[in-house]
């Protein structure tokens, strides 16, 4: 079974991909922490539709993170912005880093900054 946090940065990536009733049960799912009787109540249908609405659904996203590697790229960025950061923070404090190269890599983190998911 998919951890729910996996699921959700993986529905907040490629939920369009998902059908309307995918979408709905999914986030009830794992976005709401919603039971399948739960959903089923709630969307008028069965427990076992509900169950293949989600299992559908993690195939679609996750072959969709293999196709893309949205997710995967987005946390490499993350990574590499963070890794910026201290590197940048740690030259302003030494003072011995070139003003132009500071300038540059403050640029860098902005432009890293503004990417959106």
């Amino acid at each position: 079974m998919k951890h729910h946090f996996e699921a959700s940065v993986l529905y907040d990536f490629y939920k369009s991909l998902l059908t309307e009733k995918q979408r709905e049960a999914y986030d009830l799912y794992y976005n709401d922490d919603f039971t399948m009787e739960e959903i089923a109540e709630e969307t008028g249908t069965t427990r076992q539709a509900v169950s293949l609405l989600i299992k559908a659904s993690n195939k679609r996203l996750e072959k969709a993170e293999s196709d893309l590697k949205m997710v995967s790229n987005y946390y490499k960025m993350e990574n590499w912005k963070e890794d910026f950061q201290t590197f940048y923070n740690k030259a302003i404090k030494r003072n011995d880093c070139p003003d132009d190269v500071k300038n540059e890599l403050f640029a860098l983190i902005s432009d890293l900054e503004s990417i959106e998911r």
